[in-house]
């Protein structure tokens, strides 16, 4: 038997058990895999292609001008990679030696070695955004106080825990109706939510910034109702990220025509919610059965029928489930409020491990989402049957899905601010 245990170690952290893991017990004894530092994070543009967009619009740049930019960009990517590559020469070599020697620190980098790749990339950054600015005139170099605003966006948004709260409404639009521009009160919009969503992401990062979070950690042992305290303030400025996001969301589709209104709302959705957008094993069946070739015309109209049941359902359903999951982040607390919500252990050399039991996985009757849950299961298994009996044998066959070989438990579990 196969078993995985996480420890906890990050903000959000998702409890899972599954056959193929970082622990593995076998009748020869155990092994273990473990992560080693890489530099491609440090070597990665820190704005991509649409970002680069978004800044030219912000800049008004002409066809001529884009172009250049686009040039410039190309080869600040280039020389990121370049420099990167040179790196991984070095680490992965490293690496293989610590695997043939069976030592893992060699594979780990120094933190002069690391501080290096931070500096060596900012380096590279720099210049790029130094020969941009030459390329302006006057009157683009003017509005730059823009773009350093449109940049403390793309910087801070990922930021977010709560549904929604890292949501970027001028990123949905610019990939999904970037027309949407010519439209006066979505220009409006948007360019007023650029200025609202700066203030409170920098409003978040004030009271969840990294002192900040310390102090909470600190207080978290002394002094609960003073970390209790903290935790509320970095709520109710995720909440108001979040309300912002959604209200201008429903301002722009709201404007939209009809088939773009609903390409906006769905992506919302997904970007909100994107553990109910996975699909079950089953439903992947029924999706594989809906797209299949050989279906003849009357397997068409009974399958355009049953799925179209389905799919509405399925709506209903997963619109009650993202209710249920608004309304418990805003009482789920942070594991270090919530005393007994995880186990702790000290080792022989004292330090203290913080994780989770798999004994402890069990379904909460009580639960609402419990019981939203079963319902999804049912209805995927209800319209499995009856999408089985349009088909024959040989397009059944078609559809089957791999087999599980891992099972996800809980959500996500929050920790510090």
């Amino acid at each position: 038997m196969k078993r995985n245990v996480q420890n906890v170690a990050s903000a959000a952290a998702l409890v899972f058990v599954c056959l193929a893991t970082l622990l593995a017990s076998t009748a020869a004894g155990q092994s273990m895999s473990i992560s080693v530092a890489s530099p491609e994070s440090s070597f990665k543009p820190e704005i991509n292609s649409r970002d680069m967009n978004i800044i030219s619009r912000v800049l008004g740049l002409s066809e001529t001008e884009r172009e250049a930019v686009r040039t410039l960009h190309d080869g600040y990517a280039a020389a990121l990679k370049i420099k990167l590559d040179t790196v991984l020469e070095s680490t992965q070599e490293r690496t293989e030696k610590a695997q043939a020697l069976g030592d893992w620190h060699i594979a780990q980098p120094s933190d002069q070695e690391t501080a290096a790749w931070e500096h060596d990339s900012k380096q590279l950054h720099d210049a790029f955004f130094a020969d941009l600015k030459s390329l302006l005139s006057k009157e683009q170099a003017d509005r730059w106080p823009l773009v350093e605003r449109e940049l403390r966006r793309l910087k801070k948004f990922p930021g977010g825990r709560l549904a929604g709260e890292s949501v970027d409404v001028i990123h949905v639009v610019d990939d999904l109706v970037p027309q949407a521009w010519s439209i006066p009160g979505v220009a409006d919009a948007l360019s007023s939510y650029a200025l609202r969503i700066d203030a409170l992401l920098q409003r978040r990062g004030e009271v969840a910034s990294p002192e900040r979070a310390a102090a909470f950690e600190t207080a978290s042992k002394s002094d609960k109702a003073e970390a209790e305290k903290m935790w509320r303030s970095a709520l109710d400025s995720r909440v108001a990220i979040r309300d912002l996001n959604m209200s201008v969301a429903e301002e722009v589709a709201a404007q939209l025509p009809a088939p773009d209104r609903e390409r906006v709302k769905r992506k919302i959705f997904e970007l909100c919610y994107p553990s109910l957008m996975q699909h079950s094993r089953t439903e992947s069946f029924l999706r594989a059965a809906a797209s299949l070739d050989s279906l003849t015309p009357s397997q068409s109209e009974s399958m355009r029928a049953t799925i179209e049941t389905y799919d509405q359902d399925l709506a209903t359903l997963l619109k009650d489930m993202a209710a249920v999951i608004r309304n418990k982040q805003l009482q789920q607390k942070p594991i270090q409020l919530e005393p007994g919500s995880s186990k702790r252990a000290t080792t022989d050399t004292g330090e203290v491990v913080t994780f989770f039991s798999s004994a402890d996985m069990k379904s909460d009757p009580s639960d609402p989402m419990t019981a939203l849950r079963l319902k999804r299961f049912e209805l995927d298994v209800a319209t499995k049957r009856k999408v089985r009996a349009i088909l024959s044998d040989a397009q059944v066959q078609a559809c089957n899905q791999p087999t599980i070989d891992q099972i996800s438990f809980g959500e996500d579990t929050f920790w510090g601010l």
